[in-house]
């Protein structure tokens, strides 16, 4: 078992967040860790428009299930 960060598992070929990110801190690391995924193994599936809009805005939209509104 190898670690990404200390609340994200690397595990049987999976990358998964072991604490789903609650303050605006853990969000934030949260995005980065999903930015310096070399191998994009972290999406975002959720709908919260700010994360959605801070992901677009550094280039990781393809890890996102949804798109932010205009």
């Amino acid at each position: 078992m190898q670690t990404c960060s200390r609340k994200t598992i690397i595990e049987y070929g999976h990358c998964y967040f072991k604490k789903q990110p609650k303050t605006e801190d853990e969000i934030e690391k949260a995005i980065n860790t999903i930015a310096v995924s070399c191998i994009s193994g972290l999406r975002y599936g959720g709908t919260d428009e700010k994360i959605l809009k801070r992901l677009y805005e550094i280039g990781e939209g393809g890890q996102c299930d949804y798109k932010p509104n205009q």
